[in-house]
C-alpha cells in the first residue's frame, strides 16, 4: 500500500466513512495498521538520518493487520492486528502469518466504546498466550481500538493498567499515539517487557541465560554465568501471577540436550529492601544447602543453590534492579487511586483456573500525551 492510500484509508476511517457492515472491524483494522505503517516509515526516515547522532530509532513498530489465529496458539481465537518490531521496514507487506512468539503487541478491535469491556476481556485472553510462549518476557502491552478510540493497556504480573483515551480522529490523540509508538522504537528492549538476560540464539537454536553472580563477601556483583536452555519445562501459562519459568539448562551448548542445572525464573513484588527481605528464596535455599546438603540422607535430595540474586538491566547506560519499581516508574504511587474495573475481576476469577494470584484490573486516567504513564519509558532524543 502507498503512502497516498494509507493517508485515504486512514481519511476514510477517522472521517466515520467506512461501509458500517459485516466487514466494518476488518475495515477498521486495515485503516488502523495503515496508520501504524506510516509511523513506521518516519521513524525509519530518522534512522537514516541519524548523522552519528547516539539517541536514534532502534526498531520500527510494524502490524500484521490480518484477522488470524496464530499458529502456536492452543485456543480457536482470532487477532484482529498483532504489533511485531523489526529492524526496518522491509517486511512491512509481506507480514501474513505472526505467532505469539513473535508478538510485541497484541490489539482487539471494536467498532464502538460501548463494546469497551468486550475488548478488554478478549485481549487479557491474549495476553496469556504472549507469556505462555514468549520465555523472556517480564510484562507485555497491549492495546483496544474502540471506533476511533485507542487505549494502551500495560500488563504487570499482578496488574493489567489502561490509560486513558487518545482519540485517533483528533489531533491530540494522534499525536498521543504518535509519540507512544516513538517511544517504543527509541527504548531499551527492557522498556518494551523484555529480559535482555534471558535471549534465543538462532543460530545454537536454544535460549541463552545470563546468571546473576555476587560476591557473598563483598556483596558486588561479579561476572554471570551463561548457560544455554531449550523451552523452560515450566512456561509461564498464566496472564497473572509469579511467572515464574524453569529452565534445565547446561553451561556447554554442545550440552544443551544433557542439562545438569536448573534454573529458576521468578519476578515477584516485593516493596522491602531486598537485602533485608525475610522472602529472599536464594538465602533461604542457600541455608538449607547448608544445613542438610552435606548429610548423607540416602533418600533425601537438598537443592544445592549455585548462583542467584537480583537481575540487574542497562537503563540509560544505568544499571538498575530489575523489579516493579523500576517498571511502573512514578505511576506505581497512582494506582491506589485507580477505578476499579469489577466485571474485569469476574473475567479473571473464570480465565485463572485456580485462582492463586490476587488479581486487579483498573482503568486508571493518567494518560496525558503519554507523559505521565511513559515517563519511566522515555529517552532522551
Amino acid at each position: 500500500m502507498s503512502s497516498t492510500q494509507m493517508i485515504a484509508a486512514f481519511r476514510s476511517w477517522i472521517l466515520g466513512k467506512l461501509k458500517k457492515d459485516n466487514n466494518h472491524e476488518l475495515s477498521i483494522s486495515e485503516a488502523y495498521s495503515a496508520f501504524v505503517r506510516f509511523i513506521a516509515y518516519r521513524v525509519e526516515a530518522e534512522m537514516e538520518r541519524s548523522n552519528g547522532r547516539s539517541a536514534v530509532p532502534k526498531r520500527v513498530i510494524l502490524p500484521c493487520n490480518r484477522d488470524l489465529k496464530p499458529s502456536d496458539s492452543d485456543e480457536d481465537i482470532r487477532i484482529k492486528t498483532i504489533f511485531v518490531t523489526r529492524a526496518n521496514t522491509l517486511e512491512v507487506d509481506s507480514l501474513e502469518r505472526v505467532e505469539y512468539r513473535a508478538a510485541f503487541a497484541l490489539t482487539e478491535i471494536k467498532t464502538s466504546s460501548q463494546f469497551l469491556n468486550d475488548a478488554y476481556k478478549q485481549l487479557l485472553r491474549y495476553t496469556r498466550q504472549v507469556y505462555a510462549t514468549q520465555h523472556n518476557r517480564r510484562f507485555a502491552w497491549g492495546f483496544v481500538l474502540c471506533g476511533t478510540i485507542a487505549k494502551v493497556v500495560l500488563f504487570t504480573h499482578d496488574l493489567a493498567i489502561a490509560s486513558d483515551n487518545m482519540d485517533l480522529a483528533e489531533s491530540h490523540g494522534r499525536g498521543a499515539f504518535i509519540k507512544l509508538l516513538v517511544n517504543f522504537s527509541y527504548c531499551e528492549d527492557n522498556r518494551l517487557g523484555y529480559d535482555t538476560t534471558i535471549t534465543w540464539d538462532t543460530q545454537l537454536n536454544c535460549w541463552v541465560i545470563e546468571c546473576p553472580r555476587f560476591d557473598d563477601i563483598t556483596g558486588k556483583t561479579k561476572n554471570p554465568m551463561v548457560y544455554y536452555a531449550r523451552d523452560p519445562e515450566i512456561p509461564a501459562d498464566r496472564l497473572f501471577g509469579r511467572h515464574t519459568r524453569g529452565f534445565l539448562a547446561s553451561l556447554d551448548y554442545k550440552k544443551v540436550d544433557m542439562p545438569d542445572t536448573f534454573i529458576k525464573d521468578a519476578w515477584p513484588h516485593s516493596s522491602r529492601d531486598a537485602d533485608h527481605d525475610p522472602r529472599d528464596e536464594i538465602s533461604m535455599v542457600r541455608e538449607i544447602g547448608d544445613m542438610f546438603g552435606q548429610q548423607d540422607s540416602g533418600d533425601l535430595i537438598y537443592v544445592n543453590a549455585s548462583h542467584g540474586g537480583i537481575v540487574q538491566c542497562c537503563c540509560n547506560s544505568t544499571l538498575i534492579n530489575d523489579d516493579t519499581e523500576a517498571i511502573l516508574g512514578d505511576t506505581i504511587d497512582t494506582i491506589a487511586a485507580a477505578v476499579r474495573n469489577s466485571e474485569l475481576d469476574t473475567l479473571l476469577e473464570e480465565n485463572e483456573e485456580d485462582g492463586v494470584a490476587e488479581k486487579k484490573t483498573y482503568e486508571l486516567v493518567f494518560f496525558v500525551c503519554t507523559r505521565e504513564m511513559l515517563q519511566f519509558l522515555l529517552v532522551s532524543h
